[in-house]
């Protein structure tokens, strides 16, 4: 037998013995040609769909602790697309604590005492609070509470 028959031939993966738990049955959509050729391959190593989509099940509960690893072995990404998304994050990151750093800054140099409620804003009402602002929506009480007690001052400085 040569080489490149070696690599086709069949390859029979065990078959799992059915467990007495009941079974699901589930529906997906996939696209024509990606399965066609998929269940070659599938069919190359000796399994079919439904033993390829239980491997998968179980390939899933074994990474449970470890989602990066088991989104790596999904969907693999290369060297250059990791660090591109580590130079983003870390991008991000700096930008967030310099508006931070900006704004005790701000309060600072100008006595400002933020008011303690802000923190348990939760962020859409936050954002909300924000747009209201920036279009000149919010009424004295709002932006009394925005901003905190030192709101008309700093404003008028």
């Amino acid at each position: 037998m040569d080489a490149a028959a070696v690599e086709t031939a069949p390859v029979a993966a065990p078959k799992r013995p059915r467990t007495g738990s009941a079974s699901v049955q589930m529906n997906t959509r996939i696209d024509r040609e990606l399965k066609r050729a998929g269940d070659a391959v599938l069919e190359q190593v000796g399994l079919t769909p439904t033993e390829a989509v239980r491997c998968l099940y179980e390939l899933a509960l074994r990474h449970r602790d470890r989602p990066q690893e088991l989104r790596e072995l999904l969907e693999p990404t290369s060297q250059e697309e990791r660090a591109a998304r580590e130079a983003e994050r870390e991008c991000r990151l700096k930008v967030a604590l310099e508006g931070a750093t900006m704004c005790q800054r701000f309060y600072d140099e100008h006595g400002i005492t933020p008011d303690p409620t802000m923190a348990n804003l939760p962020y859409d009402r936050l954002r909300e609070l924000a747009l209201m602002d920036e279009y000149g929506l919010l009424d004295e009480q709002d932006g009394a509470f925005l901003y905190g007690p030192d709101y008309e001052e700093a404003r008028s400085a």
